[in-house]
């Protein structure tokens, strides 16, 4: 078997392990409300935590691509930083020099 093929059917197994996962509990949660009569509310549940995974996400994906041309690129930002930490060194040095000085 080769190194992709193996990569593959992990990711594979992987998968349908957490599919596995998450549907075990939805089943069991739905027997159960279907013993005490309230499936009903079961799927008005599960409706309304589609719609807002929905909705979030579609307002996430939103804001991130409407914002994305404003935000900065980090390495610009890294060195308007350096710039700025560097001016912040020396203004000490030409303010407390200019205070000394005295003119006749």
């Amino acid at each position: 078997m080769g190194r992709s093929r193996a990569a593959f059917v992990l990711i594979l197994v992987l998968f349908v392990l957490g599919f596995v996962g998450q549907i075990v509990p939805l089943y069991t949660d739905w027997l159960w409300f279907e013993e005490v009569g309230y499936v009903a509310v079961f799927l008005k549940i599960l409706s309304l935590r589609g719609s807002l995974f929905f909705t979030y996400g579609l307002v996430g994906a939103l804001v991130f691509f409407v914002l994305r041309p404003f935000i900065p690129d980090p390495f610009v930002l890294a060195r308007t930083w350096g710039r700025i930490r560097a001016l912040d060194a020396r203004l000490p040095l030409v303010l407390f020099s200019s205070l000394g000085r005295r003119e006749a």
